[in-house]
């Protein structure tokens, strides 16, 4: 497993099981990764970072960036991703307290 820079402790339900689990969203160190050809990856060099959930039943999410301090802050905002989740496996987010962790639509 690749090293966490960062992560967030929350709870979670799903369709199938109301009750609240706890689970762990991390995000992993950025690395560099190659675009294309060896000649093209020279000169369009990005960087990506994973957000990982550790306790909960999804797979890791790629975020890339032009350069590391980019694909760190796009991953840092967790919250769309949490949103396609939800909206994919009918999951529901609270935080440690029970509190929900999104604000209820207007």
């Amino acid at each position: 497993m690749a090293q966490l820079i960062a992560q967030r402790k929350l709870l979670y339900s799903s369709r199938d099981n109301a009750k609240p689990f706890p689970f762990t969203v991390g995000i992993t160190a950025p690395r560099d990764v190659a675009t294309g050809t060896n000649e093209e990856a020279l000169h369009d060099a990005m960087s990506a970072c994973d957000i990982v959930f550790e306790g909960l039943d999804a797979p890791p999410i790629e975020v890339r960036g032009a350069d590391s301090l980019q694909a760190v802050a796009m991953a840092c905002d967790i919250d769309p991703y949490l949103r396609g989740l939800e909206r994919q496996y009918g999951y529901e987010f609270f935080w440690d307290d029970g509190s929900s962790y999104f604000e209820p639509s207007v």
